[in-house]
């Protein structure tokens, strides 16, 4: 509607103060939800993450002339899912309640952690199989989300020891 209404028309500014008013309402539904997941974990004394660099993760993936990327669009459609999420603004309002109330929030390297092994340590990109992680050189089967979980725990752990309680 707002294309075809006539540029500096009073319409055309009540369509964009009607569209303006639905975003705010969408933000701040999101916010909303984060705040309330945030609650869940607020009990914990630390908080183990993973440090996600959401920004190289969004990024431009067009290409080059020589070296075209025929998945730009696939990789444009997941930016859009990544950034809808919110995923840095979830980290940033984790913190200050952690830190209200004397908690923690331990940021952890992510590289393979869905690829490691929890068991032995070995890093394997076939041991993953969708939903499930079986390492191919110990045999130890697990749910791929809960070895992932696992890993960042021990990952967090350890870094946790090394930088020491506030």
């Amino acid at each position: 509607m707002l294309e075809r209404s006539k540029k500096g028309s009073n319409n055309r500014t009540r369509i964009k103060n009607h569209i303006a008013k639905l975003h705010r309402k969408i933000t701040n539904m999101r916010d909303n939800y984060l705040h309330h997941v945030a609650n869940r974990y607020v009990g914990y004394r630390i908080v183990y993450v993973e440090d996600l660099k959401i920004q190289h993760m969004t990024m431009n993936t067009k290409g080059t002339k020589d070296k075209p990327n025929y998945h730009s669009k696939q990789k444009t459609k997941l930016n859009a899912v990544i950034i809808r999420q919110a995923w840095g603004k979830f980290f940033d309002i984790l913190s200050y309640k952690l830190s209200e109330r004397k908690s923690m929030l331990v940021k952890v390297d992510p590289s393979y952690t869905s690829q490691m092994c929890s068991n032995c340590g070995h890093i394997d990109k076939k041991s993953r199989h969708g939903k499930r992680y079986t390492c191919t050189v110990c045999g130890y089967d697990i749910d791929a989300d809960t070895n992932a979980a696992i890993n960042i725990e021990t990952r967090g752990r350890t870094k946790y020891i090394s930088i020491g309680p506030k």
